[in-house]
C-alpha cells in the first residue's frame, strides 16, 4: 500500500478474455472490479490472455493488460491434435506489467491457468488466490454413470471428430489444465473462497495454506427481480453444455414426470438444441428431450435470466459437482426455490427444506418427487423464496463483500511483509 497517498493498488489476474467481440463471461469479476474501481483511494488492474491486443490500455477506470496469445500453425496443430491446455507462455510480458503496476496485492481468478503458472515466480507482493471451479473433481465427473468416453465420442459427427471439437476433446484437455493446478496448488499460501468445499480441498492441496472467506457479487439484474408463484409447473435450467452438469438427470427426471401425468414445461437455458451434445444424451439415454416437455433456449442476458426466473416455479440445479455455481445464488437472489444436488460446495449454499430442496447426485427419481410433491404446496414455497432471498442478499451484500475483502487484503499485506521481513 502506498503509505504517502493512501492508495492500495489490485491487480488481478484471469484466464478470460476481456476484448474478444461478444464475449460475456467472467460475470463476478468484473462485478467486482466495478466495484472497487469506485472505491476512493483503489486502483484497480487486470492481466488477461487476448488473441488481438499486446499494449495495455485503460477503460472505465480499470488499467487491462493484455497478455497476446501467439498461435503460429505449428502451435495451433499441436493444440488441437494433442489436446495441449497450455496456449501461452509469456513469462516476461507478465512480470513487466506487475513491475509496471506495482500492486499491494494480487488477486488470482482459478490455478488452472498459464497465467497463475507465471505468476508464482513473483515473491515480491502477495499473491491470494480466488477459488473458482476445482478441476479434480470435474474431471472424476467429467462422465456421468452410463457414459463413457467411447460411447461419446463415437456418436459425434466425423468432422468434429475429425477436428478434435468433442468433448472427449475437450476432457483430456481438461486433464491437462488439472496436472496445472495440482502443482500450482503448492506455490500459494494464500486462499478466498466462499463455501466448506473450498476450504477443505484448498487445505489438502496446500495443508499450510491460510483460507479467508470472500463472498462473490452477483450481477444487479439478480438483485432487482423477485419472485411470484405462478399457475402451473414450469422448471428453469442454466446449463454451459458439460455432461457432468447433469443433462442425464435432467432428461430422466423429466421422464419420471411424463409418466407422472404432470402437465409441465422444463427450460433450459446456455445452450441451443442443436447442440451435439443434446442429441447424444438422448441416444444413451433412449429418451426425447422434447417428449418430455424440456426446451433448450440457447443463450440469454442477465435480465433475460432474471426474468424467466421470476416467473418459474423452480430452479433445478441438477450438476454432478460443483462449487458455488453462481445461477443457483443468482436464483436465490431473485427468491425462486432451488432443488439442487448434494454435492459439493452447494450445502454451504442451501439448507434443505429451509432455503431449497436437496436430492443426491444422479438421483433422479428423488428429484422427480420433491417436484410433484412441492409444486402446489404454495405457501410452503412462499416461505422457501423469502428465507432463500434473505439468506442470499446477505451473503451477496455487495458493501459487505468489498468490506470484507478489504480487510482482508490488509490481512494478507500485513501477513506477508511480517513473513518476508524474517
Amino acid at each position: 500500500m502506498n503509505k504517502k497517498n493512501k492508495t492500495m493498488r489490485v491487480l488481478f489476474t484471469s484466464h478470460l478474455f476481456y476484448d474478444e467481440p461478444g464475449y460475456s463471461g467472467g460475470s463476478w469479476i468484473n462485478a467486482l472490479m466495478d466495484l472497487l474501481k469506485d472505491i476512493k483511494g483503489i486502483d484497480v488492474g487486470i492481466i488477461y490472455p487476448s488473441y488481438s491486443r499486446n499494449e495495455p490500455y485503460c477503460a472505465n477506470g480499470i488499467s487491462y493488460f493484455p497478455v497476446k496469445i501467439r498461435l503460429n500453425p505449428f502451435i495451433k496443430i499441436k493444440h488441437t491434435f494433442c489436446t495441449s491446455a497450455q496456449l501461452v507462455k509469456d513469462d516476461n510480458t507478465v512480470k513487466k506489467y506487475v513491475e509496471y503496476f506495482k500492486p499491494d496485492i494480487i488477486q488470482m481468478f482459478g490455478l488452472e491457468t498459464i497465467v497463475s503458472s507465471i505468476v508464482k515466480c513473483i515473491t515480491t507482493v502477495p499473491v491470494v488466490v480466488h477459488i473458482q471451479g476445482i478441476c479434480e473433481p470435474c474431471l472424476k465427473a467429467w462422465f456421468p454413470k452410463g457414459f463413457t468416453k467411447y460411447n461419446v465420442w463415437n456418436r459425434y459427427p466425423f468432422k468434429q471428430r475429425l477436428l478434435r471439437k468433442t468433448i472427449v476433446d475437450k476432457y483430456y484437455r481438461f486433464r491437462n489444465l488439472t496436472k496445472i493446478e495440482k502443482d500450482n496448488y503448492r506455490c500459494y499460501h494464500y486462499y478466498l473462497g466462499r463455501t466448506q468445499w473450498d476450504k477443505d480441498m484448498s487445505l489438502k492441496n496446500s495443508p499450510n495454506r491460510k483460507y479467508y472467506v470472500c463472498n462473490e457479487v452477483i450481477r444487479s439484474d439478480f438483485y432487482e427481480q423477485t419472485w411470484h408463484k405462478r399457475e402451473g409447473l414450469r422448471l428453469v435450467s442454466i446449463n454451459n453444455g458439460e455432461l457432468y452438469k447433469g443433462f442425464d438427470t435432467i432428461l430422466l427426471a423429466a421422464h419420471s414426470l411424463t409418466k407422472k401425468g404432470i402437465s409441465f414445461v422444463w427450460d433450459v437455458y446456455g445452450i441451443s438444441a442443436n447442440a451435439p451434445i443434446i442429441k447424444i444424451v438422448e441416444e444413451i439415454l433412449g429418451y426425447s428431450f422434447n417428449e418430455n416437455n424440456v426446451r433448450f433456449n440457447g443463450k440469454k442476458t442477465a435480465s433475460e435470466l432474471a426474468k424467466e426466473l421470476s416467473s418459474a416455479t423452480f430452479y433445478v440445479h441438477p450438476s454432478h459437482v460443483d462449487n458455488s455455481p453462481n445461477s443457483l445464488c443468482e436464483a436465490q437472489i431473485v427468491g425462486t426455490p432451488t432443488v439442487s444436488t448434494y454435492i459439493g460446495g452447494i450445502p454451504s449454499l442451501v439448507k434443505d427444506g429451509v432455503t431449497g430442496y436437496l436430492f443426491d447426485d444422479g438421483d433422479f427419481e428423488q428429484l422427480s418427487n420433491i417436484i410433484a410433491g412441492k409444486y402446489m404446496l404454495d405457501d410452503e414455497l412462499t416461505n422457501i423464496s423469502l428465507k432463500a432471498k434473505h439468506v442470499a442478499s446477505l451473503r451477496h451484500d455487495r458493501s459487505g463483500i468489498v468490506e470484507n475483502l478489504l480487510k482482508t487484503y490488509q490481512k494478507i499485506i500485513l501477513d506477508f511483509n511480517e513473513y518476508t521481513d524474517k
